[in-house]
């Protein structure tokens, strides 16, 4: 275990970087704070690349290219949370090419979804269903921002991930929005074939225009309570499991 006593150490450096969304994009990389992320990281298949922890930490320490220790004042001014436990690593966030997301099954596309909670909750619905992945359009949240990473429980790195500007058209997939048109339909009077891409829109304003037109299907969930809507993490569970139940389990 190598040990770090400065501030001007690269990697403490790089760490402090992450932080930022394009740094993150551009290196590949997110960081992980605590245990709980860190083992999630590990069990759904992401690769952690560097692990630091805090001097007198005793928990388990996962396998990594490079394990480092450093003192309590330099590893709690690297961390978001108000008590740190003790460890932290740097996980490869790599994204995946839309090509490669479409394996026969379900396809989630997240056309501008702003909020990290929301987001990281659609990876953990998606994971839980077994989709083949989420392509995130063009304005959505970060994908491995520490709140999207927190929200998704570790889903994020257990699913396919990839960002694109536009819709896109994958060949024999069926598009899914939720939305209001003349041609929507009920939900539960929607049958959904296994190669389906389902939509879910922004918070405010819902699929934009030219998604929602290029979506060969539009849908929407009853609401007999007379709520005006639903919020996006909710709305897509609903989706996703009646998608599973008639494709999976009846």
């Amino acid at each position: 275990m190598l040990e770090i006593t400065s501030t001007e150490n690269q990697l403490i450096k790089h760490i402090r970087k992450l932080s930022l969304h394009t740094y993150r994009k551009k290196c590949g990389e997110t960081v992980l704070e605590g245990e709980r992320l860190v083992n999630d990281c590990i069990r759904f298949g992401g690769e952690i690349i560097t692990v630091l922890v805090r001097e007198g930490y005793t928990g388990r320490i996962p396998t990594a290219n490079k394990v480092y220790v450093t003192s309590p004042k330099i590893f709690d001014s690297l961390c978001e949370t108000t008590t740190p436990q003790g460890i932290l690593a740097i996980a490869s966030a790599k994204m995946n090419k839309v090509a490669d997301i479409a394996k026969g099954g379900l396809v989630i596309i997240c056309d501008r979804v702003q909020d990290p909670g929301n987001l990281g909750t659609i990876f953990r619905t998606a994971h839980a269903v077994g989709a083949d992945g989420v392509i995130l359009l063009k304005g959505s949240a970060d994908p491995f921002s520490l709140k999207t990473v927190r929200s998704s429980m570790g889903s994020c790195f257990a699913l396919s991930l990839a960002e694109t500007d536009e819709m896109p058209a994958i060949s024999g997939y069926t598009a899914f929005c939720g939305t209001l048109s003349e041609k929507t339909v009920s939900l539960y009077e929607t049958d959904f074939p296994n190669k389906t891409m389902l939509v879910l829109g922004n918070e405010a304003n819902g699929a934009s225009e030219k998604v929602i037109s290029a979506c060969e299907k539009h849908i929407k969930i009853p609401m007999p309570g007379g709520a005006e809507s639903l919020n996006v993490a909710a709305a897509g569970a609903i989706m996703m499991y009646e998608y599973f139940r008639q494709v999976h389990y009846v």
